[in-house]
């Protein structure tokens, strides 16, 4: 079903009230102000043997843009974990240490 066909009324009032009052992404686990609605089966591999439409609330997570980006039209399975990203001190254009 094409993007296109989505946005419907319904569709719309769906998603407010679903994302309504939701502050944390399901995949990264990270809070945010505004999140996206990303299917857990992605709407590319809805087939008819699953019997899902995308109008489906039960297949339906809040996610943030980057995480719904990175997923694509993949299952989360067939996706990498993400590493933890270690802390860095910020890089600066100068040696704050040295005299001047």
């Amino acid at each position: 079903m094409a993007r296109k066909d989505l946005g419907t009324y319904k569709y719309q009032q769906l998603r407010a009230a679903f994302l309504a009052g939701q502050t944390q992404c399901h995949w990264c686990k990270l809070h945010f102000t505004k999140l996206t609605v990303d299917h857990v089966i992605p709407v590319a591999l809805m087939h008819q043997d699953t019997g899902l439409t995308p109008l489906d609330t039960e297949n339906w997570v809040a996610a943030c843009l980057s995480c719904n980006a990175r997923r694509g039209a993949y299952l989360q399975q067939q996706l990498r974990p993400r590493k933890p990203r270690r802390p860095r001190r910020p890089q600066l254009g100068f040696d704050p240490s040295r005299e001047w």
